[in-house]
């Protein structure tokens, strides 16, 4: 929160990490909230990328569950 606090823009990667240290405490509202401004972001910026890897980590948000990295996948 406070690195995003920094900036007036803040960083896909950093709303990105905020998500998921909302959705490992619990705080599933603010995980789905941040990570669809993230996503917004990333529409913005035209990056397929984050927008493809944001929405799969929303789903996970949105049933309430926490993203966990598989070993050895993105």
């Amino acid at each position: 929160e406070q690195a995003r606090g920094l900036s007036a823009q803040t960083s896909i990667p950093t709303m990105d990490a905020l998500a998921a240290a909302y959705a490992e405490v619990g705080r599933f509202e603010d995980a789905v909230r941040t990570c669809q401004e993230a996503i917004n972001s990333a529409r913005e910026a035209r990056s397929d990328y984050w927008v493809n890897k944001l929405n799969a980590r929303l789903q996970y948000y949105a049933q309430n569950q926490p993203y966990h990295q598989q070993p050895g996948g993105p």
